[in-house]
């Protein structure tokens, strides 16, 4: 699958902890807390806002191309459509 090479071998992860852009600067918050960590964490590159994902995946034809491409990614993570 697209994920596994990053989270799985064998079925044993590789990391301990994945950082969710959708809710970024909260969970990094919590990381420094929890390590004691005074860095800076810029938010570099931004770009402009945009609407929910939900919206962009309009036709059940998209939907069931990014269920087949990222399906681990959407049961790891709990997205839905």
């Amino acid at each position: 699958m697209e994920t596994d090479k990053f989270f799985f071998n064998k079925k044993k992860y590789f990391i301990d902890y994945v950082v969710r852009y959708e809710s970024f600067e909260l969970e990094i918050a919590q990381l420094k807390e929890k390590f004691c960590l005074n860095a800076i964490t810029p938010h570099c590159n931004k770009g402009e806002e945009r609407e929910y994902y939900k919206k962009y995946y309009n036709s059940t034809e998209i939907i069931n191309k990014v269920k087949e491409m990222a399906n681990t990614t959407i049961e790891l993570f709990g997205y839905s459509f």
